[in-house]
This record gives C-alpha cells, structure tokens and sequence, in this order.
C-alpha cells in the first residue's frame, strides 16, 4: 500500500514538475510580444520611462495613427495580402494535386519525378536567387506582383507534405470512386480535398508565414515604395531618426500590425493544425 502511494504521489509530482517546467518555458517565449503589443499603445513619455512599465499607464492608439501618416503603410498591407493570398491559395492547389498524383496514381517515372521534387527541398534558397533574378528580369517583370509571386506558386514541401496525407487516404476509398464512375478529377474534388483539411490548413499557416514574413526576395525585385511588402514597409522605420526614443513605439506599432493577421490566421486554423502535421509526418 506503501509503495502505491509513494509511486502515485511520484508520478503526480512528475506530472506537476514538466507542467511548471513548460509553462515557464512559454512565459518567457511570450515575453518578447507582449512587450512588443505594450509599447505599441505607449505615448512617447512611458516609451522612454525609468524603470520601465510593463502595462501602459495611458494606451493611446495614436501611435497606430501615425504608423499610416508616415508611410503608406496601407498600400504596404495591401501588397503583402495579396502575394501571400496568391502563393498560399496557388501552394494548396498545385501541391495538393501533384500529392494526389504521387500518392494514388500509378505512371512511368513516378518515383524518379517525386525524388527530384525530395531534392529541390534540399536546395537552399539562396542558390536560386541569381537564375531567378535573371529569367524574371528576362521577363521584364521586375517591380511586379508577378515577380514577387510567379516564383513561390509551388514548392517541393507543399507536394511533399500533401502526398504523405494522401496516402493514409484507403486505396478502397479511391477504387469504390472508380468503379462508380467518378473521374479522376471529380475523386481529387469529392474524396480526396475532403479528408485532407488538417494537411490544407498546415500547409496554409506555413505558406502564408513564409510568404507575410519574406524579406530577401521581395528587396530584390520590389524598386519602388508602393510595391513593397510589410516587411519592406517595416523596415522603413528603421532610419536614422528611428534612433530616437519618439520613434521606439511606431516601430512597435508597426511591428504589431504586420503580426496581427498571422495570430488570426493561426487561432482560425489551430484545430487542425497539430493533426496536420502529425499525421502527415507519420504516413507512408
């Protein structure tokens, strides 16, 4: 009886001990942003206050009003919405039907053309710059949406990710499908999209993030203010007044503007989030 109570209360403070443990662990990861939403609705007086305060004694959202007096910060909103819009919706289509073709399809070359889509995951970024830089100026769509889009419209991930949800779909599923006369096109719409929203949703929230958060590319082929992206728009802030103290909480507020769509768009998907990718890493 003894050692039931003993291992009960052991397992109980183990239990306690790793909840403690994380929590704090989250804590300080939050710390970060909520200093950031905290300066943010700061006037200039508490921004440069010793010691500092934490919660704002006066939040004014003055400073989110300024943010668009000093750079047309709508225009920056506007352009990131719509590349990440475009390559995310463009990443769910083309990645989830080249994950159907790979995971249910049978064709010469399958396994060959999905091991080179494998290898492109392997290729940094940063090596394509060049040729890309080079074929988009070819095209002569150097300051457009085409540029900051065309580019990003698939990625071996999105492929990658889908094919490997796909394939705990039953392959009795796909064949019953067949046999009552459905087309290949008309499974991809009525079977397959419908079991696959947990890896959609992941793979919207990663692709979105990518594309809202992009610096290098967008400084690359963005020449004039009103293309630039969020990140680009951000980044104007950080000037030479931006040294002073009364420039501190624009670049918070800013800073917080350009966050707050991913946290709605994480809350909006997180149910399917986790099952996502999990059952996508633990397929085939």
């Amino acid at each position: 009886m003894k050692i039931s109570i003993l291992n009960t209360w052991s397992s109980k403070f183990t239990k306690a001990s790793k909840l403690v443990f994380f929590a704090t662990l989250v804590i300080f990861s939050l710390i970060p942003y909520l200093w950031l939403i905290s300066t943010a609705f700061k006037p200039t007086s508490e921004v440069v206050a010793f010691p500092p305060n934490f919660i704002p004694k006066n939040p004014t959202f003055n400073n989110i009003r300024k943010v668009f007096e000093v750079a047309p910060f709508l225009r920056f909103f506007l352009n990131s919405t719509i590349v990440s819009v475009t390559a995310t919706l463009s990443a769910l289509i083309f990645g989830s039907m080249a994950g159907y073709a790979f995971a249910k399809l049978r064709f010469p070359g399958r396994n060959t053309i999905f091991l080179i889509v494998i290898a492109t995951m392997m290729v940094p970024w940063q090596i394509t710059i060049i040729p890309l830089f080079n074929l988009i100026v070819k095209l002569r769509w150097v300051n457009s949406y085409q540029a900051l889009v065309v580019p990003k419209f698939v990625a071996g991930f999105a492929v990658f990710l889908m094919r490997q949800f796909i394939m705990g779909i039953p392959d009795e599923l796909i064949e019953a499908s067949r046999i009552d006369g459905c087309s290949y096109f008309r499974i991809y719409l009525s079977i397959i999209l419908p079991n696959i929203k947990p890896a959609l949703a992941s793979l919207t929230i990663f692709k979105f993030l990518s594309m809202w958060n992009d610096y290098l590319w967008p400084i690359i082929v963005v020449k004039t203010p009103l293309m630039r992206t969020l990140p680009l728009g951000v980044a104007l802030f950080f000037t030479e007044e931006s040294r002073s103290p009364s420039f501190y909480n624009l670049i918070m507020s800013a800073s917080f503007l350009a966050l707050l769509p991913t946290v709605v768009l994480f809350l909006a998907l997180q149910k399917y989030f986790i099952r996502g990718v999990v059952l996508s890493g633990l397929k085939g």
